[in-house]
């Protein structure tokens, strides 16, 4: 009905997708021997479905969700202005106030404006900030004399197509993440290329199989200009509006792996950044302990796990297995302090023990992926022979 994978069934969430791996919950599907009765009902359903992820991949690739000229993608969002979800909180102004107290780090998120401003300069707020006869959160969103710019809230936007809001990765409060070609992004991309071809082949659409082929080594070879950083052994990912490297190392560095898109020398080379991620409870998000909850020191089940499966695809069943123990063993600890599960963890007290100050606060209890990644997890600690009790590494690269 919508060309993408949304949030939630909510008309706001329109103007933004999901992550793109709708092509790996095919393959999953797929793969399940209980999946479909027989062979032909298999097929079928490939043939339904393979339409439906190619519309879902061609969000992707619109001019939008273009990184320039780089042959890479961005993640984009269609929409303007401060997004409504924040209607009932001082997110926003807790923005504001965080730029002003840290004038040094302010990349020009802030411009000057009245709070309750005339015709003639809400007119002019539209193009530089927001539209505040339109957003109610637009017209709140105001300290000591301040907005936020258009820009940001273009960043705000794009951060949380992401899935990564909020971080301080791609700028401070991610305010810049439309500015970046990411290695997360386009390592799923790729792997959904590769996915695409293999569904085209199997439903004998020879020439669309290789129209993706065509694809994924396009953007291998993209990822590899721009992304790959040999004299660094690690992936980071491109500002392609500045023209320059991020020089802050993100977890994500280890998609390359899950998707396939590393040679068997960059999966050397990145198995040994593990150092700068790995604590006592599993992996952190980032080297950076900025308060917000996708940087350090919190680790989370899906990029745990991403950074788990790629480093078992290529071979590094120890890394896999060692990091698997230290992250299930953080929710063996929490569940049996509160009897919960949580969808985040401080990974370097190897805990439940999460303060953000920065954004959303709060440590949701449930958590369906968190509950996965566990099962998963447990099954790869038991094919590879249990967990060893070794001395835990630190990680080298954490500012705490």
């Amino acid at each position: 009905h919508y060309g993408g994978v949304l949030n939630a069934n909510r008309t706001y969430y329109l103007t933004r997708s999901q992550p793109p791996l709708l092509s790996a919950m095919m393959t999953a599907v797929l793969d399940d021997p209980a999946s479909f009765p027989d062979a032909a009902a298999k097929q079928a359903w490939l043939a339904r479905a393979y339409p439906l992820a190619v519309r879902n991949y061609e969000i992707w690739t619109r001019k939008q969700h273009l990184a320039g000229d780089t042959g890479l993608s961005r993640y984009f969002d269609y929409g303007h202005g401060p997004v409504i979800e924040a209607q009932n909180s001082d997110y926003y102004v807790g923005v504001i106030r965080w730029l002003l107290a840290h004038t040094s780090r302010n990349p020009g998120y802030l411009v000057k404006a009245p709070q309750h401003p005339d015709a003639a300069e809400a007119a002019k707020l539209k193009a530089t900030s927001c539209d505040v006869t339109k957003s109610k959160v637009c017209a709140g969103d105001w300290l000591d004399g301040y907005r936020l710019t258009a820009d940001y809230y273009l960043g705000d936007r794009a951060m949380r197509e992401s899935g990564f809001d909020t971080d301080f990765h791609f700028g401070p409060w991610g305010g810049s993440t439309h500015h970046y070609a990411g290695t997360g992004l386009n390592s799923l991309l790729y792997r959904y290329e590769r996915d695409l071809q293999d569904f085209a082949k199997e439903l004998g659409k020879t020439t669309e199989a290789e129209h993706w082929a065509n694809a994924a080594e396009a953007r291998r070879k993209a990822i590899d200009k721009y992304l790959w950083h040999p004299d660094q052994g690690r992936y980071m990912d491109y500002d392609f509006i500045a023209g320059v490297a991020s020089t802050d190392p993100y977890l994500t560095m280890f998609y390359p792996l899950w998707g396939g898109v590393a040679s068997k020398q960059q999966a050397a080379a990145l198995a040994k950044q593990l150092k700068l991620f790995e604590h006592r409870g599993g992996l952190a998000m980032s080297t950076r302990d900025t308060g917000a909850q996708w940087d350090a020191p919190f680790g989370w089940a899906p990029t745990n796990w991403i950074a788990v499966k790629g480093l078992e695809d290529y071979g590094f069943n120890n890394d896999a297995r060692r990091i698997s123990c230290k992250f299930t063993g953080t929710i063996d600890r929490s569940f049996a302090n509160d009897h919960t599960i949580r969808e985040k963890y401080n990974m370097a007290l190897g805990n439940a023990d999460v303060k953000i100050t920065a954004g959303y606060k709060t440590n949701v209890i449930g958590f369906g992926w968190t509950n996965g990644v566990y099962l998963r997890m447990r099954h790869l600690i038991e094919a590879e022979g249990g967990c060893a009790t070794t001395p835990e590494p630190r990680a080298a690269g954490a500012v705490h």
